[in-house]
């Protein structure tokens, strides 16, 4: 073989030897950051819960303060022949339909979800390792998974439950520093127990797979936009007369109330729509769905501890400037989940860095040793802390003076964004209703996001969701100390 092509072979097993190496690399990465996902999809048999002969008895589901959400029961039966089996039982804690859409359920007919479905290779043992895996099969009775502690807290989702009272919608509590889920409820809940009847929507997890017109919430963008990229911004003013035309659309303030001459902070706090849709003109389509990227918007969510609906945008590279109007204002094709607007509050409190949302806190063995305890992941850097400063001095006036004082807590510093978004359903006029902010005490620092799904024709997100987030974050404040 002469020296060119002994060349040129070398390199060719070089490149391929470099493809397989960067594989493997993929491989490993999605293994250790999205295996849960995976492993958790319905079409994988070993990700189920098998209740006759089990071959693995599934571990505990435990919130953060160790209170038992989901545990196993087995008991033993002989059939016809004499011939004795293990019957498996998947059994929950009382107070667990206030979890329902977080612990989940196995069922036969419905199939599987929550923390159930997504951590099944924990709770069935599948992340043992070898000497682990070997012990149990030899010398075990009957193989038992490991247990998981989750950062949610049992008595503050009972708390949220019971503020919401009811009303259709979502709410979601989150660490703004580390992006720990101390709440996520959804409303209808149902009984894991018994999920066979349950019909309807009422087994979709609204803060996650739920997408709601954000309203004036998506103030919060447009203003990130605003500061960013147009120059002197903040010494501006700008007219309302209560109604605007843009195009042939005419885009009404809340009310048509007439706010005079305001400034961006006014603005931002009165929640003028007129000021608000010609920002979103004068920063054009291309800017602010930058802006709205940045955030997440159109992000095909891979995070490891949730699957979380992609948030949208209008879909055209041509937006007409009345379509714009509506968009910087939350309305047109905006569509947004209640845990993604929760992680946009966080990463205004988190000097422009959003977090993951993390539920898992720890996973034990069958001898109650952690064996794992995952740490906060950092999603991306969204804007700089300058501008994060001044969104949360604005979204401090909200709570201050503006359309948000209901939420205001006694002994916390609260920030916020309310937003009413209309819509129509089988004819009839109503409203999602939002409050979306953060509040302070010491240095903690908890973000939330509220929406009431069935909100009438006259109430908005000042007057109804505002009070219900006032009242969860004090209550969340008071459970939540670590």
């Amino acid at each position: 073989m002469n020296g060119p092509l002994r060349k040129r072979l070398g390199l060719v097993a070089m490149v391929l030897l470099g493809m397989y190496i960067v594989l493997g690399a993929y491989f490993a990465y999605g293994q250790l950051f999205y295996g849960n996902r995976w492993f958790a999809r319905t079409s994988n048999p070993r990700s189920h819960f098998v209740t006759e002969d089990p071959s693995v008895v599934p571990g505990d589901i435990l919130d953060r303060d160790g209170e038992r959400l989901a545990y196993s029961v087995t008991e033993t039966y002989q059939d016809e022949s004499g011939q004795s089996h293990l019957r498996l039982i998947r059994d929950y804690n009382p107070d667990a339909r206030a979890a329902s859409h977080v612990v989940g359920f196995q069922d036969p007919g419905k199939g599987q979800a929550g923390a159930e479905a997504f951590y099944s290779r924990y709770l069935l043992g599948y992340n043992n390792n070898i000497l682990e895996s070997i012990y149990q099969k030899v010398f075990l009775h009957q193989e038992v998974g490991n247990s998981i502690a989750l950062t949610v807290d049992l008595e503050l989702q009972k708390d949220v439950t019971r503020i919401m009272a009811g009303r259709t919608g979502s709410a979601v509590i989150l660490d703004a520093a580390t992006g720990d889920v101390y709440a996520m409820v959804s409303l209808p809940n149902f009984d894991p127990q018994d999920v066979g009847n349950v019909s309807g929507d009422d087994l979709v997890n609204r803060a996650t797979e739920g997408l709601y017109a954000p309203g004036s919430v998506m103030k919060i963008i447009t203003a990130a936009s605003a500061l960013t990229n147009i120059p002197g911004i903040d010494a501006r003013t700008w007219d309302c007369a209560g109604t605007v035309d843009v195009d042939d659309q005419t885009i009404p303030c809340y009310g048509t109330h007439a706010h005079g001459t305001i400034d961006l902070t006014q603005a931002f706090a009165l929640s003028c729509n007129t000021t608000f849709s010609k920002i979103g003109d004068e920063l054009g389509w291309d800017t602010l769905r930058g802006t709205a990227r940045d955030f997440g918007f159109e992000y095909p969510f891979l995070f490891s501890d949730m699957q979380l609906t992609e948030s949208q945008l209008p879909e055209t590279d041509d937006l007409p400037d009345d379509r714009l109007a509506w968009t910087a204002i939350g309305q047109d094709d905006v569509l947004v989940s209640p845990m993604h607007m929760a992680m946009i509050a966080a990463c205004v409190a988190n000097n422009g860095v959003m977090m993951e949302p993390r539920m898992l806190m720890a996973v034990y063995n069958r001898n109650d040793r952690m064996i794992r305890k995952p740490g906060s992941r950092r999603f991306r850097e969204v804007m700089t802390p300058a501008i994060a400063a001044r969104l949360k001095d604005i979204m401090g006036q909200v709570v201050e003076c503006g359309t948000g004082t209901r939420a205001a807590v006694e002994g916390l510093q609260v920030y916020g964004k309310t937003g009413t978004a209309e819509k129509r359903v089988d004819g009839k006029l109503g409203n999602n209703a939002w409050f979306v902010g953060f509040a302070e005490k010491g240095d903690k620092t908890l973000a939330i996001a509220v929406v009431i799904e069935d909100a009438g024709p006259g109430e908005t997100g000042g007057g109804v969701a505002a009070p219900k987030a006032g009242q969860m974050l004090a209550s969340a404040f008071e459970r939540i100390t670590e």
